[in-house]
């Protein structure tokens, strides 16, 4: 989002989530767009929550309950892939400080790296090129770029079960017991799945959590503390009413039916 329309919408969004009890938004709730870092989203904010930006992430709030939802980042390493290989262009063609910045802004996700011994190759050879002399020729960093590309050809893509695991030591960094309800869906037309999981510390204790792959990227959504039943309630609402878009050059997203005509 551009900074000017963030403030005024995150406003609007804030007075009418809280009246939308009320007439003043009207409907089954109000419809918002949102950039969640690589995902571009709109979805109906569910009757009296909150939503609040928090850098690549939004929160939303309802009296003593949470659910947050984040860009876990690239499913696979082909984005990351890309990005190195024309880092790397650019330092040999000369442009050794345009290429620094592009490293610096490439996204790696933790959840790629499978073993700790392939997380310190590939960080090993990424800190020889961040931290090679600002003059450095090409010759002085091609070999860690080699090592670089190297490891992320080791990369396999990861499924969306396999983030289950990612998310689950996320939530309130207490360890979870095993998945008890899981079930493959379709999320604004996009291959997501939805699970259930209980707290292995906390009797009682629920969360539901939800992943969905859009163009290489993990969308993720889940409950965080509060009431169970009121959170499960307003997540399967953001899912049945989100869509996703592009900002370039418009929002593309599904038709939606027209509201009958009341009688």
């Amino acid at each position: 989002m551009k900074t000017g329309r963030v403030e005024s919408r995150v406003a609007f969004v804030l007075l009418c989530a809280s009246l939308a009890a009320g007439a003043g938004c009207g409907g089954p709730g109000l419809s918002t767009e949102f950039d969640v870092g690589h995902h571009h989203i709109r979805f109906a904010i569910p009757r009296g929550w909150q939503v609040l930006e928090e850098d690549q992430r939004l929160v939303l709030r309802h009296e003593a309950s949470q659910i947050v939802m984040a860009d876990l980042g690239p499913a696979g390493p082909s984005d990351i892939r890309r990005e190195v290989e024309q880092a790397r262009q650019m330092w040999r063609d000369g442009r050794s400080r345009d290429a620094r910045w592009r490293m610096r802004s490439v996204w790696v996700p933790r959840h790629l790296f499978e073993t700790e011994s392939q997380r310190r190759t590939f960080w090993d050879a990424w800190a020889r090129v961040s931290g090679a002399p600002e003059d450095a020729g090409f010759a002085t960093v091609e070999e860690s770029f080699d090592a670089i590309l190297a490891a992320l050809a080791e990369f396999q893509p990861r499924d969306l079960d396999a983030l289950i695991g990612t998310e689950l030591a996320e939530i309130d960094h207490r360890p979870l017991s095993s998945v008890f309800h899981r079930r493959t869906v379709s999320i604004g037309g996009r291959d997501g799945v939805l699970v259930d999981v209980a707290n292995a510390h906390g009797a009682g204790t629920t969360h539901r959590i939800a992943l969905v792959l859009n163009h290489g990227h993990v969308l993720a959504l889940r409950t965080e503390w509060g009431d169970a039943r009121p959170m499960n309630a307003a997540l399967d609402e953001m899912l049945e009413t989100l869509e996703f878009g592009s900002t370039e050059p418009a929002f593309v997203s599904r038709p939606r039916p027209e509201a009958p005509t009341p009688h």
